[in-house]
């Protein structure tokens, strides 16, 4: 089968469904203003089927004094909600408009081809720049994410949608005048509508050739530039009607079904069907934004897309900001850190999602930090408080980190100076080291802990009175009597 039999017969199996509405809003384009308030027209649909996207939203983009965008369901023209009012863009006479992948509108400026960005959400209206060729029409390709216009001239222009720029494709060729509105179906493929002859065209978007499909039996007018909606490739297009004045009214299906009528004076300069919206921007992070006295380096948070698509993680981890990043691509909603956190350090991260469109969500940048080392506790010495010389006694020095780091000590036995770390113990171990004193005397043993961290503990101390006295030989048996069981106490006196 040959590309146009391809085409044709694809095209055939494409419900047109028209907006048929009262307005003269086109009236006013210089040199292709035309007057539309007498038109009233049947309407062809090529396969004779009832419209399908019976819950699917659309917007309108227009330019009443009081509302400069509407919301509505496909099968519900009459229920028109205005969801920005006032006009966008103070007064920008908007000749064109698609949805992107972001889930904002791109439209462009007549006169100047400037492009410019819609936030319905905020009603924002900015421009993204570009200019210099008219367009009076546009399409956002969803497979390739690329956007085209149609100038005023009959050539096919591709847009870069971040900037404006314009890059001239080719001429649509004979046959075409004025190609007011274009579409990408679900594949790709774009097809356009002109008002001389009031007929579909496939648009290479290589060459910008038009091959004619055939007639669509309505009269085309300016401000007709409409929308596929993706989900079941249906073509919906917008056509000015006058009867009565200022109303627009829903026809489909060959024989002129009606669908209903949209409210009285709403000015129509062109219709988008969202396709795509950008992923959830990623939100209750954990630990949360700013925490203190955290103890690990694991984080989590809430992600997702309200297109239910899968959404890639790039995750930026460091205790820099920004933060670099560390993971790209990710397919969970959780890090974990793989090296050991430094303690009482502030940790920045930040999320940015992707779905399978490429659309992007970027989160904040978030903080905590982590828990601060303490010193170790004063070691606790028990053993002999008194004693004879030349004989070795065992002390016990009980050490703890609240960290519970290990730690080396070392041990001053009055002698001068401190002995060298021992060391690493684990907190809570209980450590003996045993001593004898050569000279009568007074001696004070002192013990210190240092963490992995190089904090100190204060000095534990125990005093011992070298040669024993009677008094010192009963300090003695008691300590003998708390240290040991009463089994322990007869084998060591009876062995």
């Amino acid at each position: 089968m040959k590309l146009k039999e391809v085409y044709i017969y694809k095209i055939f199996f494409v419900l047109i469904v028209v907006f048929l509405f009262g307005i003269s809003a086109a009236s006013s384009i210089g040199n292709i203003s035309e007057d539309v308030t007498n038109y009233s027209h049947n309407i062809l649909s090529i396969n004779n089927e009832v419209m399908m996207s019976s819950d699917q939203i659309a917007y309108l983009i227009g330019q009443s004094y009081y509302c400069g965008a509407w919301d509505f369901i496909l099968n519900k023209p009459i229920d028109l909600t205005c969801i920005c009012e006032g006009e966008l863009g103070s007064g920008n006479f908007l000749t064109g408009g698609a949805w992107t992948k972001d889930g904002v509108i791109v439209t462009s400026e007549y006169n100047s081809g400037l492009l410019y960005g819609i936030d319905l959400e905020t009603c924002e209206m900015w421009s993204i720049g570009g200019g210099g060729t008219d367009i009076i029409a546009l399409a956002y390709d969803p497979v390739t994410c690329s956007l085209y216009g149609s100038s005023d001239n009959n050539y096919l222009y591709k847009i870069d949608p971040d900037t404006g720029e314009q890059e001239q494709i080719g001429p649509f060729g004979g046959g075409v005048l004025y190609m007011v509105g274009m579409a990408f179906d679900s594949e790709g493929i774009l097809y356009g509508w002109d008002l001389g002859t009031d007929s579909v065209w496939i648009i290479d978007t290589d060459t910008g050739e038009a091959t004619l499909i055939g007639s669509l039996g309505i009269n085309i007018t300016y401000g007709c530039d409409g929308d596929f909606c993706i989900e079941d490739d249906t073509l919906y297009i917008p056509i000015p009607d006058g009867q009565p004045s200022n109303t627009f009214t829903l026809y489909g299906s060959g024989g002129g079904f009606y669908y209903g009528q949209f409210p009285y004076d709403v000015y129509l300069n062109f219709l988008v069907i969202p396709w795509n919206y950008p992923p959830y921007t990623p939100r209750n992070p954990a630990p949360s934004d700013g925490a203190t006295n955290v103890s690990g380096c694991n984080v989590r948070w809430n992600g997702g897309d309200p297109d239910g698509d899968f959404v890639y993680y790039d995750v930026y981890f460091g205790n820099t900001t920004p933060p670099p990043k560390v993971i790209s691509n990710g397919t969970v909603n959780y890090f974990e850190y793989s090296e050991d956190c430094e303690l009482n350090t502030t940790y920045y991260w930040k999320i940015v999602s992707r779905d399978e469109h490429n659309a992007i969500a970027e989160g904040p940048i978030w903080s905590f930090t982590t828990i601060g080392n303490n010193s170790p506790l004063v070691p606790i010495i028990t053993g002999p408080t008194n004693g004879r010389t030349q004989v070795l006694y065992d002390y016990y020095f009980l050490i703890y980190d609240p960290e519970e780091d290990d730690m080396l000590i070392h041990i001053d036995w009055e002698n001068g100076t401190p002995s060298k770390w021992y060391g690493p113990y684990p907190s809570g171990s209980i450590i003996i080291y045993n001593h004898s004193w050569k000279n009568k005397g007074k001696y004070t043993i002192r013990a210190q802990t240092q963490d992995i961290n190089g904090l100190l503990s204060d000095w534990g101390t125990l005093e011992v009175i070298i040669p024993r006295n009677r008094a010192s030989y009963s300090q003695l048996i008691l300590w003998f009597l708390g240290r040991f069981t009463l089994l322990e106490r007869f084998l060591f006196l009876t062995f």
